[in-house]
């Protein structure tokens, strides 16, 4: 569904690597990252609450209309957040980048979820960023959503309930002392992420026309 060809994860910079390569570049530490819209319902609250909790650990916000980036930048100095940055728009060109900086990725869905005109599409959405996170090869902190759980499960990242911020902290402060842990929830994230590649669903339908029962789920036609 969004990828041109896959990717191996040798070719993947490491987090620190990625760090020093964004301009500015982001300081030197455990970093848990965020890209999207700051739309209500996406979790921005969580992760402002998150920031508070662990001081010692990154929070790197990508994306945002102007006046919500600038809401929630006003709210972070009010608070004296120093750990937390909000970049705002980045090029779609860019945003493996930022996404590469972060040693997790984090998707707070909360239980009602606003879209750009307003109303609830918490029970069906279908994120493009579940398939970017995965072809990252960084390790993904969901909330479990039942809609999310079609394409994430307990092997490829950590399904949390959205309005347990304590769950959060405590799988973050896991991550932190689990470098193994975090390497292969990472490595099956990114090897889960092949199957959405556009060859993998070209093969599909293909398997289709040549009379094969066509292998498709119904997250692949939700997107």
């Amino acid at each position: 569904i969004l990828f041109s060809q896959p990717f191996t994860m040798e070719l993947l910079p490491t987090p620190p690597q990625a760090r020093i390569a964004l301009q500015p570049p982001l300081k030197e530490r455990f970093t848990a990252g965020y890209t999207g819209h700051l739309y209500a319902g996406r979790g921005i609250e969580l992760i402002l609450a998150l920031a508070q909790k662990l001081p010692q650990v990154n929070f790197l916000v990508v994306g945002g209309e102007p006046d919500d980036v600038e809401k929630f930048q006003r709210l972070a100095r009010t608070t004296g957040l120093n750990n937390l940055l909000l970049t705002g728009f980045v090029s779609n060109a860019l945003l493996p980048q930022y996404q590469a900086a972060c040693d997790l990725l984090l998707m707070p869905y909360q239980a009602h979820v606003s879209a750009s005109s307003g109303g609830d599409i918490a029970r069906y959405l279908s994120p493009m960023k579940v398939f970017e996170y995965l072809a990252s090869g960084r390790v993904i902190l969901s909330s479990n959503l039942p809609v999310l759980k079609e394409v994430l499960n307990e092997q490829n990242s950590l399904l949390l309930p959205p309005d347990d911020p304590q769950a959060w902290e405590s799988a973050i402060q896991q991550l932190i002392a689990s470098p193994d842990l975090r390497s292969r929830l990472a490595a099956r994230a990114h090897q889960d992420a092949q199957q959405y590649s556009w060859q993998q669903r070209a093969q599909r339908i293909l398997s289709g026309l040549d009379g094969s029962p066509p292998t498709t789920d119904r997250h692949e036609e939700a997107e």
